[in-house]
């Protein structure tokens, strides 16, 4: 069996789908899936440089870039060239999962599935909840039908990584929807130290500095928690985005004050596991999430998390006491919760933590993939 996957650019700064695709690729090479990921809108320069592109190769991933100009995140289209080796792909395919669905190459994509007659997925990565929807109207109001009913609409299944991004999803949608679920690398968790010198209680953020993250919250919650706190708190900021966000996070940093700020920027590699293993807590205040692959990662090495309501793993972050939960994004709230985890033994919330993440790893998650996609070329077979 073969399967393709198509994506947007494999960028560091566009935050969970790059991670997804290269993930759910690699747990299917590793159960024995021929699989190949065809990438577009990435430049060759961004392409060679990717860290994807090194881990994709390593796991025996097919890989194919289609060239464009710039990279972005809405991806591209490809040239006459690469147009017939992109047919001949997915005519050997057996099953076509498309990642995001405002992406440029899902418009042609679709049309050459339709024309040769296969079957395929698309994988949303959150942009089909209600909380999108809701977002740049404008724009949508004159881009979706061509996305929704060229894409969506013919679409065999809509893979999605959690059963609450599936509540919501449109209800005309919800029957063709099957939870895949995501994951992350596996990580050895008897190599977390917790510290009890450790002069202060240290929080961190991972990801996009984007509007939905609500960093202000996060910062203004914990300036007001350090107000209230015996012992000194730290907030490592890590990640690149709206500059806004970043200058404004460049304030804290500056200002003096109980609340130590410390903004890093994009990490990866040995200094990202360094930070996550050392941190007390992650902490996500965003309005949206329909995974948050960095939080899933800190629990991997022991890492408790306060994270919203919003956020999707936080069913999973509650069912294993694995941190604090918070609903809405009153600055008191949760400035109060991150006291109550600062007074909660560390020890306990690490083994939570480590325990969690046993249900997001990609040799958990990738059996679910195989199975689905399994399930949709059998059924296929059979008609």
């Amino acid at each position: 069996m073969r399967v393709l996957m198509i994506t947007s650019g494999l960028d560091k700064n566009f935050g969970g789908p790059p991670e997804a695709v290269t993930g759910a690729s690699c747990a299917l090479v590793k159960l024995g899936v021929s699989t190949s990921v065809a990438v577009f809108g990435q430049t060759l320069d961004s392409w060679n440089s990717s860290h994807f592109k090194e881990i994709l190769e390593s796991n025996a991933v097919e890989t194919h870039h289609y060239p464009s100009r710039w990279t972005s995140k809405y991806g591209g289209i490809c040239g006459w060239k690469d147009l017939i080796f992109l047919w001949d792909s997915i005519r050997k395919a057996d099953y076509i999962t498309l990642h995001q669905v405002y992406n440029f190459q899902n418009i042609l994509c679709a049309l050459i599935l339709r024309i040769q007659h296969k079957r395929f997925a698309v994988m949303p990565h959150g942009s089909m909840t209600s909380y999108q929807i809701r977002k740049h109207r404008i724009r949508k109001y004159f881009v979706s039908p061509i996305f929704m009913r060229g894409v969506v609409n013919k679409a065999d299944r809509i893979f999605v990584a959690t059963e609450s991004e599936k509540e919501e999803i449109l209800v005309k949608w919800q029957n063709k929807t099957s939870v895949v679920g995501l994951g992350i690398a596996t990580h050895l968790g008897s190599t977390r130290k917790l510290k009890h010198d450790n002069p202060c209680f240290t929080f961190i953020y991972m990801g996009r500095l984007a509007s939905k993250k609500r960093i202000d919250v996060a910062l203004r919650s914990l300036k007001l928690a350090s107000e209230l706190s015996s012992k000194p708190i730290k907030l490592i900021v890590c990640g690149t985005g709206e500059q806004s966000i970043v200058n404004q996070v460049y304030e804290y940093q500056k200002t003096p004050g109980l609340l130590q700020v410390d903004y890093r920027g994009w990490v990866g590699g040995l200094e990202k596991e360094q930070l996550l293993r050392s941190a007390d807590c992650f902490i996500l205040t965003s309005e949206d999430e329909n995974f948050a692959i960095a939080v899933a990662e800190g629990l991997s090495f022991g890492l408790p998390a306060l994270i919203s309501s919003k956020v999707a793993l936080s069913i999973l972050v509650k069912r294993y006491s694995a941190g604090s939960v918070f609903t809405g994004l009153d600055i008191k709230a949760i400035a109060l919760e991150a006291l109550k985890i600062m007074d909660t033994n560390m020890y306990h919330l690490s083994e939570n933590a480590f325990n969690a993440s046993k249900e997001l790893t990609w040799d958990f998650v990738g059996k679910n993939w195989a199975d689905e996609i399994v399930l949709r070329v059998n059924h296929d077979n059979s008609n």
